[in-house]
């Protein structure tokens, strides 16, 4: 059993580059597995929305740049912040949405 909360903590480690797309990919498989016996339906209805987000990528429609950012939505932010440094990275707690702070967010990824 996976819940939102527990999908939310992997894709925020992918997004923040701590894991792989792989890592981050078979974590999703695997903890998929059997979610029809235990997880919410909001938990099931994101990870088929975060499947059908990945299987563009892996059909090469889109870069991983894009990926991440179809990716972003399934996370919502009370606050992030951007700490410049060796390579940006984009520390983000759960809550609700902050669409300025994610393009920027982006901007700055996609700038390096």
């Amino acid at each position: 059993m996976v819940s939102r909360d527990q999908i939310r903590e992997q894709l925020i480690d992918y997004l923040d580059d701590s894991l792989s797309f792989e890592q981050f990919e078979d974590w999703l498989i695997d903890q998929s597995m059997d979610m029809h016996k235990g997880s919410s339906p909001e938990a099931q209805e994101m990870v088929l929305d975060l499947k059908e987000a990945i299987n563009e990528y892996l059909d090469q429609r889109i870069n991983e740049i894009l990926l991440k950012r179809n990716l972003y939505p399934f996370v919502e932010l009370a606050t992030a912040n951007i700490i410049v440094g060796e390579r940006p990275r984009v520390a983000i707690r759960s809550g609700s949405s902050a669409r300025q702070v994610l393009r920027a967010s982006m901007s700055s990824q996609a700038a390096v």
